[in-house]
Parts: C-alpha cells; structure tokens; sequence
C-alpha cells in the first residue's frame, strides 16, 4: 500500500505521529531518515479477542527508497497464513508499506518478530487495541516506531508513573547469551528474539546488559494501575 507520509524541512524539526479513533489515542516519536536501520526486532504486546471482534498484534513496514527487499521473520502465527519461524520477503518502493498481523487473540504476540532489508526501511510495531496486562480490563491500541539494531544500548533508567501501582516492562535482546541486571542483581539470559516481562513497582530501576537491549514500557489499564478514579488505557514507549 502506498500509505507513506515523507516530511522535510529547510531547519531541524521533531516529528511525532499521534492516532485518534473513538475512545483510542496513543502517539509515537517519528525518527529523523538517516536514523534508521536495516535490521530491527518488533516490540509489541499480545492481541485481544472477544466474542465478537479480534485485535491483533501487529507491525508496519514503511521503505523510504525504491525496491527495498525485506525479509520477514514472525514470531507468532499470522492472518496470512505464516507461521513462527518462517521467514518470507518481499519489494517495497519508496512511500510503499506492509502490514503483518498475528492471528488474533491473546496468546498471540509478534514481540521478537525479525525484519531485515538491504536498503533502511522504518518499522512501527504495537496492537490494534489490548489489555496491558492480559488480564486487566481497559484497553487500547499501542504504537511505537522501532528502533534498528545498532542503535540498542545496555545501560537504562527507568521511573515509574506517579500514583499507579505498578508499569509493566519488557526487555529483547538481539544476540544469544545476552545477559540481564536489574538494580545490580543478575534477572536473566535471554537468546536472540527472547524478551521477558516484569512489573515495574519501584519509584525507579536500573537495568544493565551484557549486549544491547531494547526496553519498552508500559501504562496499564484502569482495572490494575490501582487510581481510585479508575482512569487509565494502555499505552507502550521505548526507553
């Protein structure tokens, strides 16, 4: 589909992109062209089905130059038939994008899903619209643009939002035998793709690894964040 929005200017700008529907918001930083990269891991979240309706986990390719070839690696079972593991490529020209959906429900999520090109390309991943936790009533949908490989790092802060009992983090690694720290204490080895997810309930956190990472944390619904108002949908950001 050519759904890509090319933006330049005569002076440096800061660009985001923030989707409204209905009740649904959630926004994401845009990053500069020569940022991006070649090789990228999805971070996403579970979907969500109901009797009625599915909501996928999902991500977006966009190539910013003509026939940019990607190859594609789901780490779940898609719509289209793909399953985890199998990896499948196809052309992209400038302003072109592609869509991957996993089959919809909650124990499908595309987190650690591999995209490769040889030329840079942007990847946004998220949900079309989910609980955070899985078992924790509000949603919506999740949005963020990738960050490419090279530019994961191995030292991260992280705060806590205010007056919430607790965030929800997840840390991917991209190489195997990446090992994990949180507050100084060894957490985990994490292989290529693998991530793990923990509640955030301190004011603050340290994490450190041996190789780079990728954080994302997370708002949680009003059905778990603990407001006495019960204000609250999901939302994703990258550390």
């Amino acid at each position: 589909a050519q759904t890509g929005i090319h933006i330049e200017s005569d002076l440096p700008i800061s660009v985001y992109a923030h989707q409204y529907h209905q009740l649904r918001s959630e926004a994401a930083l845009i990053l500069p062209t020569p940022s991006l990269g070649q090789d990228y891991f999805v971070m996403s979240y579970f979907g969500y089905s109901n009797s009625n309706d599915e909501y996928p986990s999902e991500f977006l390719a966009v190539a910013v130059e003509d026939e940019t070839v990607l190859t594609i690696t789901p780490s779940a079972r898609t719509l289209g038939g793909r399953s985890p593991g199998q990896s499948f490529s196809g052309t992209l020209d400038a302003g072109e994008s592609y869509q991957v959906q996993a089959v919809a429900g909650n124990s499908f999520d595309l987190t650690g899903s591999r995209v490769q090109g040889d030329k840079p390309f942007a990847l946004f991943g998220g949900a079309r619209w989910t609980q955070v936790p899985t078992t924790c009533t509000a949603r919506d949908n999740l949005y963020e643009q990738m960050y490419p490989v090279e530019t994961w790092g191995k030292r991260f802060i992280l705060m806590k939002n205010q007056r919430v009992n607790f965030d929800l983090v997840r840390i991917m690694a991209a190489e195997d035998g990446t090992q994990i720290f949180r507050d100084n204490s060894f957490l985990t080895t994490q292989n290529r793709g693998d991530y793990t997810t923990f509640n955030l309930t301190s004011s603050s956190m340290y994490i450190e690894a041996s190789k780079g990472i990728l954080v994302a944390q997370y708002n949680v619904g009003s059905g778990c964040n603990g407001l006495a108002n019960r204000t609250g949908d999901p939302s994703m950001l990258l550390v």
